[in-house]
């Protein structure tokens, strides 16, 4: 049931560059989970004022996760899922 409500959500995902954890967003969230089997449970979830199909990019030194918001960027901690202070999105 969950992955069908994700599918129809148009989830896109993004692997982070040491391959420990990927990164889902759609209908309005962005949630973190582990690889290699490690859990089913996220990591971290955390709400967000994204369009629908806004997908999750790393920065090119894996520190900060980009997400399309509103008229911005949202800058998030890959690690922890909250808001970069520094966010000028």
């Amino acid at each position: 049931e969950e992955l069908y409500y994700w599918k129809e959500a148009g989830v896109k995902a993004a692997v982070a560059p040491d391959g420990s954890y990927v990164v889902t967003s759609g209908s309005g969230q962005a949630s973190a989970y582990a690889t290699r089997g490690q859990s089913r449970a996220p990591i971290w979830r955390t709400k967000l004022n994204c369009f629908l199909n806004a997908a999750p990019h790393f920065s090119i030194d894996g520190n900060s996760l980009l997400m399309s918001v509103g008229d911005g960027i949202a800058v998030i901690n890959p690690r922890t899922g909250q808001g970069d202070p520094s966010d000028r999105g």
